[in-house]
C-alpha cells in the first residue's frame, strides 16, 4: 500500500502532517527538509530554507508543510517500480534533527502520464 499515488509530471501541491509521538509537531520557525529517494537510488533534498523553496511550512503550530513540485520532479520509468521513498527532518538545534515519519518512510507511487496520440 502506498501513502500517495501521483501521475508523472504532477505539479499539484502536496501537504504533509508531521507528527511526533502521534501528535502534530509544532514547527515554529525551524528549518524543515524533505528527503526523497527514487527507484534508481538517487537522493534529492528540498528545504524550507532553499532560495526558491518548493517546500514551505503552511501551518507551523499544526505541523503542516506543503511541497509544490515542478513538472520534472515526479518521473515514471518503464521497467522500474516507480516508488519514491520520502521522509522529513526538522532542525531543532544546529546539532539535532528530528526525523518524520518516526517509524517508516512514506511511499509515493508514480504512474504514467496521460499521452495524447
Amino acid at each position: 500500500m502506498y501513502d500517495r499515488t501521483l501521475r508523472e509530471g504532477s505539479c499539484e501541491p502536496i501537504s504533509f502532517l508531521l507528527k511526533r509521538d502521534g501528535n502534530p509537531y509544532n514547527l515554529g520557525t525551524m528549518p524543515v527538509r524533505m528527503l526523497r529517494r527514487n527507484c534508481n537510488k538517487i537522493d534529492d533534498e528540498f528545504a524550507t530554507t532553499d532560495a526558491e523553496p518548493l517546500l514551505v511550512t503552511t501551518n507551523a503550530v499544526g505541523g503542516i508543510v506543503t511541497f509544490s513540485p515542478t513538472v520534472e520532479i515526479w518521473k515514471w520509468e518503464s521497467g522500474k517500480d516507480n516508488i519514491y521513498l520520502v521522509y522529513f527532518e526538522v532542525e531543532v538545534s544546529p546539532e539535532i534533527w528530528y526525523a518524520f515519519s518516526e517509524e517508516t518512510n512514506l511511499q509515493i507511487k508514480v504512474i504514467p502520464a496521460f499521452h495524447e496520440d
